[in-house]
């Protein structure tokens, strides 16, 4: 699948990526990061008429869709290496996603109220449980999606 290649300044680039590097330090967590930032604008016709589709869209998206937790302050005073703002230029000016376009969320353990395997409530601290695709996930802000991966 081809996906979507966006047009961002560096200034917006380098905003994005302490975004990224705040919610997932590690080169792999800024490029998946990135990739579910872009899919969440791609794949939400709603999000797309409120923000725009382009690079100036998927920025004002992330940075005051309210989604990201206090995405301006880390983007105004959060820190990026010049490896970690190459990874998320890859993602999101190459179009080079780490992940699959429909996975579009992600959580903090704490922010999960319960896991299902297989319909039946199991233990959410115990990492066997989580299954790619089989594992329901609830999170506290009533959320229902599918594990994908840590």
């Amino acid at each position: 699948m081809a996906y979507k290649k966006y047009k961002l300044s560096e200034s917006q680039l380098v905003q994005i990526t302490r975004l990224c590097v705040q919610e997932q330090g590690c080169i792999a967590g800024v490029k998946a990061e990135a990739s579910l930032m872009a899919n969440q604008l791609d794949t939400s016709p709603q999000r797309q008429k409120q923000y725009g589709t382009d690079g100036n869209g998927l920025y004002s998206w992330v940075r005051n869709g309210k989604w990201f937790y206090e995405s301006k302050y880390y983007m105004d005073h959060g820190n990026a290496s010049n490896a970690q703002i190459e990874a998320v230029r890859e993602v999101l000016c190459d179009g080079k996603r780490t992940l699959p376009q429909y996975v579009d969320e992600h959580d903090c353990i704490r922010d999960i109220e319960y896991i299902k395997l297989h319909g039946e409530k199991v233990s959410k601290t115990d990492k066997a449980n989580y299954r790619k695709g089989e594992t329901t996930i609830r999170n506290d802000m009533g959320s229902i999606y599918t594990f994908y991966c840590f």
